[in-house]
């Protein structure tokens, strides 16, 4: 667990609630260019696993983690969505159906809270077009980072630097920042200033070879990787839909 992640987490009984009561104009910029909108198989759930925090988190160090492991991975797709063993002989058609049709979000889609829209971009397809090679893959692991009072996020403290500006930017704007100076994270701004959602993990739809590609530009191993092994981490996302600064403020 990085250093920047446990603070986070350490920090959640010290975070304000956010109020998802109100809501402003609808400025969205991302939705055309990245997203389309899912089929109910892939329908977002209201389960609390979306949320920043959950309460005060007491223990040892061991059941720390299992807590936080079970409070906070969004990427736990439960039978209600996705009845993978029931559907497996139909997973092909059903995708090429959903994404056959443009079904690209509205512009308030993304005029909401962090929390909120942590949970709503569940089930979500994030479409590329690659060297003429559609790729896509569905949302499935989120983290929601609430500005000002989220010790973890870059707006801290109302940071506002180049670097954070699309935090502060209209809900749905892309935010790519890289990390250890070779690899980069995909974030969506979200209502209410220096707030984001950061895009943890996807389950690859379509383009597996090409982001198989993508995913071995850094990787020294010639072992082939298990679909699985594609999105599993917003780093690798990023590898595998080819995404750098270049798609940042859109």
């Amino acid at each position: 667990m990085s250093k920047r992640y446990r603070r986070k987490l350490l920090s959640c009984t010290k975070m304000p609630k956010a109020d998802s009561s109100s809501s402003s104009t609808q400025s969205a910029t991302l939705s055309p260019y990245f997203l389309e909108q899912s089929s109910g198989e892939f329908a977002h759930n209201d389960s609390e696993s979306g949320q920043v925090m959950k309460g005060n988190i007491e223990g040892s160090d061991e059941e720390f983690e299992e807590e936080i492991k079970a409070n906070r991975i969004i990427g736990l797709m439960k039978d209600a969505h996705i009845k993978r063993e029931s559907n497996k002989s139909c997973n092909a058609q059903s995708s090429e159906k959903r994404l056959s049709v443009d079904l690209r979000l509205s512009e308030d889609f993304f005029d909401q809270d962090s929390i909120a829209l942590a949970k709503a971009l569940l089930g979500q397809v994030v479409v590329r077009v690659v060297d003429g090679i559609r790729i896509s893959g569905a949302i499935v692991e989120t983290e929601s980072y609430l500005g000002g009072p989220d010790v973890a996020s870059h707006s801290y403290n109302g940071k506002r630097t180049s670097r954070t500006e699309p935090m502060y930017m209209k809900p749905g704007t892309s935010y790519v920042y890289s990390i250890y100076g070779m690899y980069h994270c995909f974030n969506i701004s979200s209502k209410g200033d220096g707030s984001c959602v950061l895009i943890r993990a996807l389950e690859p739809l379509e383009g597996l070879p090409k982001m198989e590609t993508g995913r071995n530009q850094r990787r020294k191993s010639s072992t082939p990787l298990k679909i699985h092994e594609l999105c599993n981490g917003p780093s690798k996302i990023c590898q595998a839909f080819y995404l750098t600064k270049v798609y940042e403020q859109l």
